[in-house]
């Protein structure tokens, strides 16, 4: 019977430990789903707006930014069960305009920033 208090911090510390683990494992999954179809989307929605007038220099890549920001959001939003607060877009050009990397950060309704950066092989969009 003494040791009855003793059993019971370390029974009530084992479900802390455990609900932390639990809570950690949870939102990494969630973090890491979201920045799979964050990637996802931006690959559709690049691939959608090339803008293949502009393309004299197949080594060189140009798309509409507005289209593609509107695509991505679409893409994004299908089948969610969250809501997005915000959307940025920061886009790495090279010195001659065209475009290098895309910074995509997104906010959802718990403040949980998800950010990625997209580097694709723009050299072989079709």
């Amino acid at each position: 019977m003494r040791h009855f208090p003793k059993w019971m911090i370390v029974i009530v510390l084992g479900f802390i430990v455990i609900g932390t683990v639990i809570f950690t494992t949870m939102q990494s999954y969630r973090y890491n789903d979201m920045t799979k179809q964050m990637k996802e989307a931006a690959q559709v929605a690049i691939n959608k707006n090339v803008d293949k007038s502009i393309r004299v220099d197949e080594t060189k890549l140009s798309f509409v930014e507005t289209e593609f920001e509107k695509d991505f959001k679409s893409l994004f939003n299908k089948n969610q069960n969250f809501k997005v607060k915000s959307y940025s877009f920061d886009y790495l050009k090279s010195s001659d305009g065209f475009y290098k990397a895309i910074k995509i950060k997104v906010i959802d309704d718990q403040d949980s920033p998800y950010q990625i950066t997209f580097v694709s092989d723009f050299l072989n969009a079709n």
